[in-house]
């Protein structure tokens, strides 16, 4: 396994398989990723396409197919229309994609959320709630036995991360910078040498 794989193991796979595991992701389920260029959501793609789901990815970056999406909604805001009926959501944003990631789910279906990128505080519709009968699940980081778990049932080359920069530790201000530049696409990584 690289460095740049295994940067990426305790945080984001460790908070992607999980949430996948409280949703019962099944083969020929459908999966819908809000935040899918995101590192955790990059994860979740390749996750959902190893067990065998349609994976649907919401981001605008389309090098996401490379990371298991097999369709990509390029905006937000159109979500509901271009999806029919989703047995799974994942949302790892928060309040921005709610109402969207909500309205996306179908009859029977399941809203995993584990982030709050953009806030917390979301407005449930408890009606579409019971008429839909979705189920709502949060999850958070795994443990040490999801982490086996993870290891014996991915192979490190069936999964990748998509590094946007490397910095050294030197230049740890310009990393935190970076964090918020919206010109990211994928991981940032800062390289300890001795």
């Amino acid at each position: 396994m690289d460095w740049d794989l295994a940067a990426s193991l305790s945080i984001r796979m460790l908070t992607a398989f999980p949430a996948l595991k409280e949703a019962s992701l099944k083969l020929n389920d459908c999966l819908i990723v809000f935040g899918a260029s995101w590192n955790t959501g990059m994860m979740a793609l390749q996750f959902g396409k190893k067990i065998g789901a349609k994976v649907i990815g919401v981001s605008k970056q389309h090098w996401i197919t490379d990371f298991g999406a097999d369709y990509v909604i390029g905006d937000y805001d159109k979500v509901v229309e271009k999806v029919d009926e989703i047995t799974g959501v994942l949302n790892s944003i928060g309040v921005k994609t709610w109402d969207n990631s909500f309205a996306s789910v179908g009859v029977n279906g399941r809203l995993v959320t584990y982030g709050i990128l953009t806030r917390a505080d979301v407005k449930l519709n408890i009606q579409s709630l019971y008429h839909k009968q979705i189920k709502l699940i949060g999850a958070t980081g795994g443990n040490l036995k999801e982490l086996q778990e993870l290891l014996t049932t991915f192979s490190a080359k069936d999964l990748k991360v998509r590094v946007w920069k490397k910095l050294s530790i030197q230049d740890g201000r310009k990393a935190l910078e970076a964090l918020s530049d919206k010109e990211r696409e994928g991981r940032i990584l800062v390289e300890i040498k001795s």
